[in-house]
């Protein structure tokens, strides 16, 4: 980890006076809450920080501040899918305690006359539900979570990312290009008597005989390498514009989930058959992990030397001694023979297979055993490691963070006048007004057979097709168990690549523009691994006031207790498929006697931007001046750069180069 002396770079005092402008008074009493005492049942899948399976803390996204406001442009950073297992977590807490639990003699589990009697107990109206009968499970225990399928993304990981795709299509679906872009024309052909092909277009049938009635010149098509059907080249026809692009890292993971996203985002005649894309409307790129020319990759850590994993873990550590022994102490009075056998490692090991298990296979006994409390400091646990491993208590963390941020923020102004090569149909002006133009335009030119199918989708499904409606009411994500990742992913799935077949991810391109350069689209999806969203909110200064419990950027966390309330929780910023995303938005209806207007410039002076966390809005401290404490775009634009020049790129070679002792 990056000391804070080490950073005094040209003279610049590095210091989270910046990034947490505001930290609680130490007199507040948010510092001396007690633990919440036992609620109504939580879910611990939803306390289980990074290991947590894909869920929406809301049921709906929080609506924009006025029915006057759309969404112009977005950019989204989405962690991967539930894998079945990580590396390291597997190696330290889980693996020790498969093979303890495996060398137990059976007379450590709980006999038939101890399961009896808690059974009468439980008849008798006594409270065993965290009791020695949740416990039965394991003698005949044996776990999905195997060496030979780690971090490869699961079932349910899988059909999460699609869900996730088919969910922002959902709420967003106007950012996306249409539906039926790319589909073969000769669908909405019919025949007459004479066995013309003739369309509808407008209400008129119109004959397909070499022309048509308007005069016009006929449509002859070809198809490109892949077999796609694209028009001729002729001055009545646009160029095929470039693909819709979502980019992500290299690790399989990611390009996993990219996958099933697309699948789920798009029609299938634009996803293609494996999710890589069609590679004419829609295009998944490859960037490498640690390719450092790409604004640092989407996996910045991985490019940065100085980074480590270990530094936060003596801090979390002293939690664990604190909380976890309380759990060993009940448990001596429930299962005494294998409470005898525990270690601290060992509860934290159950509580991460819980999480594992349930992706693997649908339920695990595990997440039966603990009482609300102990899932809650189990929680805090990882809050307080992942406090230093990728948020507010690295100091690397808003270097890692800048990178994307500065992507965003070009995309979002749609700016295309920087001197670098650009991915674009022509010069796109701040809030991508011309491509909005050319989606109407795309429209128009469909036969009514289409429109009248998209009229039916909206009726169908609400406007929240074309901007989040707060009144609009979706289809939440349902809780199913996600049953056979054992049978599609065992041991005969995992065995290492010997190198005869070659990966998914090799047939995939990698990126030929930088970062900022595509702006044919106005939404843009990004694909990374779990300390990145993390990153992201400490560069973004988020869950830093001092109104919603203790700041985040409370420096160090406290860690003989648990606090409550607090606004740095994990399991609702970096579960699986866990995401921020930048959105810029416009409210109120252009002045026509603005001078901008006259002068055939959009006015920005209704435009904002806010950051949302998994669906949910939150503040970026510092710069909150607008609607419904967003952020006014112009005060994004400087308050972006102000936060560049402690954070920004120039500095990058400072802190990420190994330093020789």
């Amino acid at each position: 980890m990056v000391k804070v002396s080490s950073l005094a770079l040209a003279g610049v005092q590095v210091s989270y006076a910046f990034a947490a402008p505001y930290f609680a008074d130490p007199q507040q009493t948010v510092f001396d809450t007690p633990p919440t005492s036992r609620i109504d049942k939580i879910n611990p899948l939803k306390h289980l920080s990074a290991i947590s399976p894909f869920f929406i803390p809301t049921e709906e996204p929080t609506p924009l501040p006025n029915p006057t406001c759309n969404i112009t442009t977005a950019s989204f950073l989405i962690r991967h899918s539930s894998i079945m297992g990580n590396d390291d977590e597997f190696e330290m807490t889980m693996q020790p305690f498969i093979w303890k639990v495996g060398n137990f003699s059976d007379d450590v589990f709980p006999s038939k006359d101890e399961l009896a009697q808690a059974r009468m107990r439980m008849r008798g109206g006594e409270d065993e539900d965290v009791g020695v009968d949740k416990w039965q499970f394991l003698r005949d225990w044996k776990t999905p979570v195997e060496e030979e399928t780690l971090e490869k993304l699961s079932k349910r990981g899988s059909d999460d990312a699609e869900y996730l795709g088919k969910y922002l299509r959902k709420q967003l679906g106007y950012l996306f290009p249409p539906p039926w872009k790319g589909k073969n024309s000769h669908k909405h052909h019919h025949e007459d008597a004479d066995g013309k092909h003739k369309k509808k277009l407008f209400g008129r049938n119109v004959k397909d005989d070499g022309g048509d009635d308007d005069g016009k010149a006929p449509h002859h098509h070809h198809h490109d390498k892949d077999g796609h059907d694209v028009p001729e080249k002729n001055p009545k026809h646009k160029e095929p514009g470039p693909p819709y692009k979502i980019w992500t890292a290299s690790s399989a993971r990611d390009i996993d989930s990219a996958q099933a996203f697309i699948k789920g985002a798009f029609p299938d005649h634009q996803a293609g058959k494996e999710g890589n894309g069609d590679g004419v409307n829609v295009q998944l790129v490859k960037v490498p992990n640690r390719k450092k020319d790409w604004e640092q990759s989407l996996t910045p850590h991985k490019a940065c030397d100085t980074f480590e994993k270990e530094s936060s873990l003596p801090p979390a550590a002293k939690w664990l001694k604190i909380y976890a022994p309380r759990i060993r102490q009940r448990l001596a009075h429930v299962v005494p023979r294998i409470a005898d056998k525990l270690e601290d490692m060992d509860v934290l090991a159950m509580m991460e297979l819980c999480g594992y298990e349930t992706i693997i296979q649908g339920d695990s006994g595990f997440c039966n055993v603990f009482t609300d409390d102990e899932w809650l400091d189990g929680e805090w646990y990882f809050d307080v490691r992942f406090h230093y491993m990728m948020g507010y208590g690295n100091e690397l963390s808003p270097f890692l963070g800048a990178p994307w941020v500065k992507t965003a923020r070009h995309l979002l102004a749609g700016d295309v006048d920087d001197q670098k090569p650009h991915d674009k149909d022509g010069e796109n002006k701040d809030g991508n007004t011309d491509l909005w133009a050319d989606w109407v335009d795309e429209v128009v030119e469909e036969s009514d057979e289409l429109m009248q199918a998209f009229v039916e989708d909206v009726v169908d499904d609400g406007w929240g097709l074309f901007k989040r409606d707060p009144h609009h009411k979706g289809k939440k994500h349902s809780d199913k168990k996600h049953k056979g990742d054992k049978k599609k992913h065992g041991k005969k799935h995992g065995k290492k690549n010997k190198g005869k077949k070659p990966k998914e991810g090799d047939k995939l391109p990698e990126p030929k523009l930088p970062p900022n350069g595509t702006h044919t689209q106005l939404l843009h999806a990004f694909f990374t691994h779990r300390e990145s969203p993390a990153f992201v909110a400490t560069f973004l200064n988020l869950y830093n006031d001092t109104v919603n419990g203790m700041p985040a950027a409370s420096v160090p966390p406290v860690l003989d207790m648990r606090p409550e309330p607090r606004q740095w929780r994990t399991s609702e910023l970096v579960p699986f498929l866990g995401h921020i995303a930048l959105e810029r938005f416009s409210c109120g209806i252009q002045d026509p006697a603005s001078d901008l207007v006259a002068a055939g410039e959009k006015d920005t002076s209704n435009d904002y931007v806010r950051a949302m966390v998994n669906g949910k809005f939150e503040r970026m401290i510092g710069c909150d001046d607008g609607l419904g404490k967003a952020c006014r775009w112009e005060t994004f634009e400087k308050w972006v750069d102000a936060r560049l020049e402690i954070w920004g790129e120039q500095w990058w070679d400072e802190v990420c180069t190994k330093k020789d002792d």
